[in-house]
C-alpha cells in the first residue's frame, strides 16, 4: 500500500485498518524519510490510538507505531506541537510509561523513551515543562528505575540522557526523579554504560538543597571504591571526567559528616587507578573532604597533628596546574592553613609554594581559583616577612596584580604587596593605586605603609597620594575607620610636605 494512502486510511479506520503486524512494521520503516513528515502529523493524534490498545496487542505492532512517532517528532516543531496537544488530551499516553514497566515490555520500553527523547528536546519550552511537571511522567520514570531489569538499559540510558539534556537547558528536575536515579547509580556496576549519565545528574543532586540531604556519604563512598576498582582491560569508568564527577559528588556529601570520621575519610587517598593521570584524585578528594570538617582553629589544629604532612601533600596537588579539582582541594586547605603564623612559616620555606601560587593565580576562567592563590599569598607574606617571601612579591604578586582584571582579586593581591619589606617603584606604585578607592579596613593599611615611604615619593605619586589625601578633609571623623584613616593622612601630608594649609583641615 502506498504510504501516504496507509496514513490516510489509519485516520479514517484506526492504526490496525492497514494490514497485518509484520505489513505494519514495513509501513514503519517507509515512514522514516522526513517526506512523509507532514503528512503523519495530519493524523498523529489517530496513531497515538496506540497508546490504548490492550496488553495483548502484538509487540511488532506497538513497536512499529512508537517508531512512526518518535520519526515523525524529531526536529519537527509542528508535530511536537501536534503531540503536545494528544499528550494533555489522552491519558493513556500520559500512563504508557507506568504501563509498560507493569506489564515488564522489554521491547516496547526503548521505543517509548526515544518518543519522550525526540519530542521532549526540540525548540518549544512547553514540551519540556510540561514533562518535567507531568506527575504520570515522573512517577513513571520512577517505576522504572525501581523495576529495572537486564533488558531495559537502553531505554534508562536514552531517559538519563533527556534528563541531563533537561538539566543542561536550566530545568528543576522532580527530586523523586534525582532520588530514583541515585538509587539506580548506587547498585550500578563498572559494566553499566549508564552511570556517565547517572552521575551527571548525581552532581545536580548533590548541590541541590532538598536533594542533597538524600545524599549518604556512606553509601556513595561505597559506590566510589566499588567503581574504582579497574584495570585497562575493564576501561569503561575512564573518562578522567566521570572519575572527578563522582569525586566531586563526594566531596559535597561529605556535609554531613565530622571529625570523628577522619579516620575513614583517609581511605580516601589510598585509591588507586590504572591510569596515571588519575594518580592525584585519590589525595584531592581526601584533602578536599577533610576541609570541609574543619570549621576553627582546633579542628586544624587536630588534622595537621594527625597528618603533619597535608600541607606538603595539599602544596603537591598544586603543582601540575592541569587539574581544577586539585587546584580547588589543594588551594582551599592552604588557605585554611595559611590563616595561622605556625603552618605560615612552613608554607614560606617550601620549595613548593611558588609554583603551586603561579598554577593558581594564572588559572584562566575560573576567578575563585585566582583568589585562592591571592588569599594564601596575602596570608603567608603578612605572617612571615623575610628575602624568600618578598622575592615572591616581587615576582608572583607584582606580575598577577598586573594581568588581572578581577577587582576583587586585584584589591587583595594589592595589600598582599603592601607587606613587602624591600618595595621598589612599582610596587609602592601599584599600593598606592588601592588610594583610588572606596574608604575600607584595607586603607588603613595601605595609607600606614604609604607614610612609610611618603618621603621619597615622584612626582606621579604625589599627584595621586595629593587626591586621595584632599578626599580625606571630607571624611566624617566621627565614625572610627575614617578616624584612623584621616589619622594616617595627616601623617603622610606631614612627612611628604604637602604643605601646612593641607594639614591643618586633616588635623
Amino acid at each position: 500500500m502506498d504510504p501516504r494512502q496507509a496514513l490516510q486510511t489509519i485516520g479514517k479506520s484506526g492504526v490496525l485498518s492497514v494490514g497485518s503486524a509484520e505489513q505494519i512494521s514495513e509501513l514503519s520503516v517507509t515512514l522514516r524519510d522526513t517526506k512523509y513528515q507532514s503528512d503523519i502529523g495530519k493524523v498523529l493524534p489517530e496513531i497515538c490510538e496506540v497508546f490504548d490498545l490492550p496488553a495483548s496487542t502484538d509487540n511488532l505492532i506497538v513497536v512499529s507505531y512508537l517508531r512512526i512517532i518518535g520519526n515523525c517528532v524529531s526536529e519537527n516543531e509542528v508535530n511536537r506541537a501536534i503531540l503536545l496537544d494528544v499528550w494533555l488530551n489522552q491519558d493513556s499516553f500520559r500512563h504508557y510509561m507506568s504501563s509498560l514497566v507493569k506489564t515488564k515490555n522489554s521491547m516496547a520500553l526503548p521505543f517509548y523513551s526515544a518518543v519522550l527523547f525526540n519530542w521532549a528536546n526540540g525548540e518549544d519550552p512547553d514540551v519540556k515543562e510540561e514533562l518535567v511537571h507531568s506527575q504520570e511522567f515522573t512517577q513513571g520514570l520512577v517505576l522504572l528505575f525501581e523495576t529495572l531489569t537486564d533488558t531495559d538499559f537502553v531505554s534508562i540510558g536514552t531517559l538519563l540522557t533527556m534528563l541531563q539534556m533537561w538539566v543542561i537547558g536550566r530545568l528543576k528536575l522532580d527530586p523523586r526523579i534525582l532520588a530514583a536515579v541515585y538509587q539506580y547509580l548506587l547498585n550500578c556496576t563498572q559494566k553499566d554504560s549508564n552511570v556517565p549519565g547517572a552521575t551527571e545528574l548525581l552532581l545536580v543532586m548533590v548541590n541541590d538543597e532538598e536533594t542533597g540531604k538524600m545524599v549518604e556519604f556512606d553509601k556513595l563512598y561505597k559506590l566510589v571504591v566499588d567503581l574504582s576498582q579497574d584495570n585497562p582491560d575493564d576501561a569503561l569508568l575512564a573518562p578522567l571526567d566521570l572519575r572527578r564527577a563522582l569525586y566531586t559528588a563526594l566531596v559535597c556529601a561529605s556535609e554531613g559528616i565530622n571529625m570523628n570520621q577522619l579516620e575513614f575519610v583517609y581511605q580516601l587517598k589510598d585509591l588507586k587507578f590504572w591510569d596515571p593521570q588519575l594518580a592525584g584524585i585519590g589525595p584531592s578528594c581526601w584533602i578536599a573532604v577533610t576541609s570541609t570538617l574543619i570549621t576553627n582553629e582546633s579542628d586544624l589544629a587536630t588534622v595537621l597533628t594527625k597528618y603533619p604532612h597535608l600541607i606538603e601533600e595539599s602544596l603537591f596537588l598544586l603543582q601540575t596546574g592541569q587539574y581544577t579539582d586539585q587546584l580547588q582541594s589543594g588551594g582551599h586547605f592552604l588557605k585554611l592553613a595559611s590563616n595561622k603564623k605556625d603552618y605560615c612559616v612552613e608554607l614560606a620555606a617550601s620549595p613548593l609554594l611558588k609554583q603551586g601560587l603561579t598554577n593558581l593565580l594564572a588559572f584562566p576562567y575560573i576567578p575563585e581559583l585566582r583568589l585562592l592563590g591571592a588569599q594564601i599569598l596575602l596570608n603567608v607574606v603578612k605572617h612571615v616577612s623575610d628575602k624568600d617571601t618578598d622575592a615572591l612579591l616581587k615576582t608572583l604578586g607584582a606580575q598577577f596584580y598586573k594581568n588581572e582584571a578581577d577587582a576583587h582579586i586585584k584589591s587583595v593581591l594589592q595589600t598582599a604587596l603592601s607587606y613587602c619589606s624591600d618595595m621598589d617603584r612599582d610596587m609602592l606604585d601599584h599600593v598606592i593605586d588601592g588610594l583610588a578607592g572606596p574608604i575600607t579596613p584595607r586603607t588603613m593599611r595601605i595609607t600606614t605603609v604609604v607614610g612609610v615611604h611618603a618621603a621619597k615619593l615622584d612626582e606621579a605619586q604625589r599627584k595621586k597620594v595629593l587626591a586621595f589625601l584632599e578626599k580625606c578633609t571630607e571624611l566624617d571623623k566621627s565614625d572610627q575607620l575614617n578616624k584612623g584613616v584621616v589619622n594616617n593622612a595627616a601623617y603622610i601630608c606631614k612627612v611628604g610636605d604637602f604643605g601646612d594649609d593641607l594639614l591643618r583641615k586633616l588635623i
